[in-house]
């Protein structure tokens, strides 16, 4: 017989079909992926703040106590520094001021001095 589903052709005269050699099985189960609980709830991974505090407190908690000790020495050696600092440039003031009135005084010998000079001159020409 002639078959009406291939076209007027024997089913036995048509090439195999890949599908003929494979028994049937049944549809394969897909099931909603929403009835499907989740292994892990959703989330979203933590921020990069969140993280990095995670880390200072488990793994890098070491590494964060050494951070945290230097950064509080770095605090106390700039303020001593600042401190020093302030000391110096007082220093430094009462140095330029102490020179100033040394130069005054300098200036105000010389002009006494010449002064003295002129009149010493001035009386040793007069008694010549």
């Amino acid at each position: 017989g002639i078959n009406a589903e291939y076209g007027g052709v024997k089913k036995s005269s048509l090439p195999p079909s890949p599908q003929e050699d494979v028994p049937d099985l049944p549809p394969p189960i897909t099931p909603a992926l929403s009835s499907i609980p989740p292994l892990h709830p959703p989330s979203s991974p933590p921020t990069k703040t969140d993280a990095f505090e995670e880390f200072k407190r488990e793994r890098g908690s070491e590494i964060n106590r050494i951070f945290v000790e230097n950064k509080k020495t770095l605090g106390d050696k700039k303020r001593t520094a600042k401190d020093l600092a302030a000391v110096i440039n007082k220093a430094k003031k009462e140095i330029d001021s102490t020179k100033n009135v040394l130069e005054e005084m300098r200036q105000s010998g010389l002009q006494r001095r010449e002064k003295l000079l002129k009149i010493y001159t001035t009386k040793k020409s007069l008694n010549c």
